[in-house]
């Protein structure tokens, strides 16, 4: 299965040594992705280690490119985290990954990518 923890884990950890990559780290503002990321942390078909990367993908790249995000692509990924936090509730197993998407949220207000235009997408 392609979501199995075999495939799953170093996939997310892949994503996370990208966005932290000064080169790489340009594409993880694209808000398509963000969302997509942000689901796969949302689902419950997702194991909590797996989401505790995928969440510190979406912190890392919203601490570097969040502030350069489209009004309309902002309000969308906002939402999404906001749904996240709240889907994840108090338990002790996700907690890390809400810790980090709450950062991500902060993010959203004070950041802002180098290189490149406005994410819209």
């Amino acid at each position: 299965e392609a979501g199995g923890l075999e495939v799953a884990r170093p996939t997310a950890r892949l994503l996370l040594h990208l966005a932290r990559s000064g080169t790489a780290a340009f594409w993880f503002g694209d808000p398509g992705l963000l969302l997509r990321v942000i689901d796969k942390v949302r689902s419950g078909a997702t194991c909590s280690l797996v989401k505790a990367h995928l969440a510190q993908v979406v912190m890392v790249a919203l601490g570097q490119c969040g502030g350069d995000l489209a009004p309309p692509a902002r309000r969308g990924v906002e939402k999404a985290l906001g749904d996240a936090v709240r889907e994840l509730g108090p338990g002790a197993a996700d907690a890390r990954a809400k810790v980090d998407l709450q950062q991500a949220h902060t993010s959203l207000t004070t950041s802002s990518c180098a290189a490149g235009p406005a994410r819209d997408r």
